[in-house]
């Protein structure tokens, strides 16, 4: 018997934007889907939600006045990746 197939409206196949998307477990809590359809076969994970500009600004400056990386990860709920990451890119410009 044939595995029923199951659509999800808000996420599209990368590759050729299909919504047909075979689950294929989960890892680190997320669900992990196996491919967008049986052509393109590509594994993905569901994005994080983003941070808004405004938290990845707060961090920033937050590290340009001293703080650590993983205080200023603390403070805006991120991780000390992601924002490290936001002060590499925008460091800069604030």
């Amino acid at each position: 018997m044939a595995r029923e197939r199951s659509y999800r409206h808000a996420i599209r196949c990368r590759r050729c934007g299909s919504n047909w998307m075979p689950k294929d477990g989960r890892t680190r809590g997320r669900q992990v889907y196996k491919r967008g359809c049986a052509a393109s076969a590509v594994y993905f994970r569901l994005q994080s939600p983003r941070f808004p500009e405004q938290t990845k600004r707060q961090a920033i400056q937050m590290r340009i006045e001293g703080a650590s990386i993983s205080a200023a990860a603390r403070v805006v709920g991120a991780s000390a990746t992601s924002v490290s990451g936001w002060v590499k890119k925008g460091g800069d410009s604030a």
